[in-house]
């Protein structure tokens, strides 16, 4: 190694110093702590949460949080319920008008036959398709051959008229697909952009929790977790069963929440366990030494069965793979040619 490596462009690889000077191609960066999120914050508005609750998955955010969510979503569904209520009423629309088009051809095909025109002009009725058991009938119009379902030759009820439209949808575009003339890019042979077709929704909704990736069921508002940390003095100045009275009120470390047995800070790297009958946060450690062992919440006194915990979703520091997070972020670039 020379001794000024750094400045030396010779190599045929590119040192680090080099790398980190990069501003093309794919670059990577570990997260580090200020990229994580605090285990009491809300996921929705990354602040302290207000009134903390949490689902059955440890996801914590504020009670209100929560509730402007779940009516988000609530407005959502209804209203792709809208949009797929209405594109149905376009689409029968559009089949009426076919078919009101096709008796009009057929109308006035009958009149040119009656008047003796019709020995000039050729037949506007073109050949007939029958495609799984459908009859459909073609008819030339000034847009083209369009084919529309013979329902007088196939008795159909009023739930098979959107199949056949679909039906009928799809041999239009294999007509129009035809070669006509060379040239792709004529005007009159470039395809029509098809609507977006709206999925009809389930008869029941369910709403979701959308702190994951994929976003996971939540039954329903009642079911989520009151969640109650404990604070030095009771915190905000009431004071509760389970308050620690060494702590000055007024001092910074007042306001950090903490186990209530062992009386240690919480913090990112902290494994946290909800009980979910009294909502109390403990440390995984003082919950399986105290709280399963009697089968009781020892803060309050409250009930206890096997299951009814949830451990509380925490991020992680950073500097460890903990949280079921990916830490490096990825920006994807261009390499240089």
């Amino acid at each position: 190694m020379s001794r000024h490596s750094k400045n030396n462009t010779s190599l045929a690889f590119f040192t680090n110093a080099e790398r980190e000077k990069l501003t093309y191609g794919t670059r990577k960066q570990r997260m580090g702590r200020d990229s994580m999120r605090n285990f009491d914050a809300c996921f929705l508005c990354l602040q302290t949460a207000r009134d903390p609750m949490m689902c059955a998955k440890g996801h914590l955010a504020c009670k209100e949080c929560f509730f402007e969510n779940i009516l988000t979503q609530k407005k959502e569904f209804q209203r792709m319920q809208s949009l797929y209520t209405t594109q149905q009423e376009l689409l029968a629309k559009e089949l009426d008008d076919r078919q009101e088009r096709a008796r009009m051809e057929e109308v006035a095909a009958f009149e040119r036959t009656q008047t003796s025109v019709l020995a000039a002009v050729k037949n506007s009725k073109a050949e007939t398709r029958v495609i799984d058991g459908t009859v459909f009938k073609g008819f030339k119009t000034p847009e083209g051959v369009i084919y529309v379902p013979d329902l007088d030759a196939s008795n159909t009820s009023a739930a098979e008229k959107e199949k056949l439209f679909e039906s009928m949808k799809e041999l239009n575009k294999l007509d129009a697909k035809k070669p006509n003339l060379p040239s792709f890019w004529v005007p009159s042979l470039t395809p029509d952009a098809a609507p977006t077709k709206i999925e009809p929704l389930p008869s029941k909704v369910e709403l979701q929790c959308t702190a994951c990736e994929p976003p996971h069921t939540i039954p329903s508002f009642k079911k989520l977790i009151r969640v109650s940390f404990s604070y030095p003095n009771g915190g905000s100045g009431e004071k509760e069963k389970g308050a620690i009275e060494s702590v000055d009120r007024d001092s910074e470390d007042a306001k950090k929440a903490v186990c209530p047995t062992c009386v240690k800070t919480f913090t990112n790297g902290s494994k946290i366990t909800v009980v979910k009958l009294c909502g109390h946060a403990i440390c995984k450690d003082c919950f399986s030494r105290f709280v399963k062992g009697t089968s009781k919440c020892h803060v309050c006194d409250g009930p206890y069965k096997a299951g009814d915990a949830v451990d509380l979703f925490v991020e992680g520091t950073g500097f460890a793979s903990s949280g079921g997070l990916d830490k490096l972020a990825k920006k994807v670039g261009v390499a240089f040619q």
